[in-house]
């Protein structure tokens, strides 16, 4: 019998014959093929990468490169092994595939985009830079952000919004990791888009909304996953050294540490806000007060990456919500520190319907003495007359959609068109070198 079946890339002729062979019934091509090839990080021209994928079937993938002005692909003379030629600065586009045979169908390409440098950069150069800059600007000027969440995976892009509003894009645009299986297989997109907002002249923001390690690292869930608790057991495991879950933890900083290394290798620092709203119960790890409570997972988290990664391009954000604690009548500032050592920023998040009081900005420029504050997360944007009278705040971060839920446009217009505030473009766009660009 032949059969001829149309397929996804071409068509595919198999000739089968003898369909009942045995008592046993062949066909053609009828099994799919999933196709398996890691991200690759920020490289270096002059250099070459070996390509490793595979293909469910266990037929042999190839590669191609769509940029060969920026990079290569060159193989073994029996074409089993691949390696990538790295030529000149830029963008270098690989894609993996595999054909299909006559038992498996085509796999779909898989396509990895990462940027080629020229020469490695000092992470600590950059980080100095931007904190320098905003030391600075600490008192006089303050830069606007916003955040992004799942917008390049078919979410409202929050950022280009704000562009479309105002004429003007943030000068900090946050990101997040996250835990969702399609959020993590599109880290790599949410990388590449926020340094496009570097090579621009933005500051890039990033947090780590995690699922607790008692459960998948894409665990879909939201409430009973982010939203949870562990017991004091769980959480005796997690933050000591050899505990099950602490290695769980360390897994999960390997996995989101080569994106960060990436951002290094391009030459730009990075704000992150990890382990954020350290006083809010709701999350897994929060609302554990003393230092071997929360505090603890942020140090174990600061220390890994610094020690184990080599990730000195971080400007820490230390970051509480405006949570007032009736008990002791604070916002418990001291009880979730980590640690002055740990911190060059500290983060307040507004989210109590109360908005930017004068209170909860003279609670936290008592509290951070010298250092520099921000607005780490906000539900509606401060006004210009706000920031003209708590001027300490360094940077506001808007909360993706809520903006355009609780703003209106002509508010928006006039925080970002507002004397004192940056954004990466503008009336007073952000000075790339004094902000750790390039």
């Amino acid at each position: 019998m032949l059969m001829i079946r149309e397929k996804q890339f071409g068509i595919v002729v198999a000739v089968v014959l003898g369909c009942l062979l045995a008592a046993a019934r062949c066909s053609a091509a009828d099994s799919p093929q999933t196709i398996s090839f890691d991200p690759i990080p920020i490289q270096t021209a002059g250099t070459n990468v070996a390509l490793t994928a595979t293909a469910s079937s266990g037929l042999p993938v190839t590669f191609i490169s769509t940029t060969e002005r920026v990079c290569t692909i060159a193989s073994s003379t029996s074409f089993t092994s691949y390696v990538v030629v790295l030529i000149d600065d830029g963008t270098c586009r690989v894609e993996a595939r595999q054909p299909g045979d006559a038992t498996y169908w085509p796999g779909r390409p898989v396509e990895h985009a990462f940027r080629v440098t020229r020469n490695p950069v000092d992470g600590y150069a950059s980080r100095r830079r931007l904190l320098d800059f905003i030391k600075s600007i600490s008192g006089n000027m303050t830069m606007a952000g916003q955040h992004n969440r799942e917008a390049e995976i078919g979410q409202p892009n929050w950022i280009q919004w704000i562009d479309e509003v105002t004429g003007d894009y943030p000068a900090v645009w946050g990101g997040d990791f996250l835990y969702e299986p399609p959020e993590i297989a599109n880290r790599q997109n949410m990388i590449n888009y926020r340094l496009s907002g570097a090579e621009g002249g933005a500051v890039i923001d990033l947090m780590y909304t995690a699922c607790p390690p008692t459960l998948p690292e894409g665990c879909w869930t939201w409430q009973g996953g982010v939203l949870s608790t562990l017991t004091d057991e769980q959480w005796a495991d997690l933050t000591t050294p050899g505990g099950t879950l602490y290695q769980i933890w360390l897994t999960r900083l390997d996995a989101i540490a080569p994106y960060l290394q990436q951002i290094q290798n391009a030459g730009f620092p990075v704000m992150l806000r990890f382990i954020h709203e350290m006083n809010q119960s709701a999350f897994w790890y929060g609302g554990r007060p003393g230092p071997a409570g929360t505090a603890l997972l942020y140090r174990i988290t600061h220390d890994y990456l610094i020690d184990h990664w080599g990730i000195h391009n971080a400007v820490w954000v230390w970051d509480t919500q405006d949570i007032w604690d009736s008990t002791t009548n604070s916002y418990d500032f001291a009880q979730y520190d980590p640690g002055r050592s740990y911190w060059d920023i500290m983060g307040f998040d507004f989210y109590d319907g109360h908005g930017f009081t004068s209170a909860k900005y003279a609670a936290v420029t008592d509290y951070a003495g010298d250092r520099p504050i921000a607005i780490g997360e906000c539900e509606q944007l401060p006004t210009p007359a706000q920031l003209e009278a708590q001027a300490r705040w360094t940077y506001f971060l808007g909360w993706a959609e809520l903006i355009q839920q609780n703003d209106t446009n002509a508010q928006i217009q006039s925080t970002y068109w507002a004397p004192d505030v940056l954004t990466e473009n503008g009336n007073n766009p952000m000075p790339r070198q004094a902000a750790g660009s390039r």
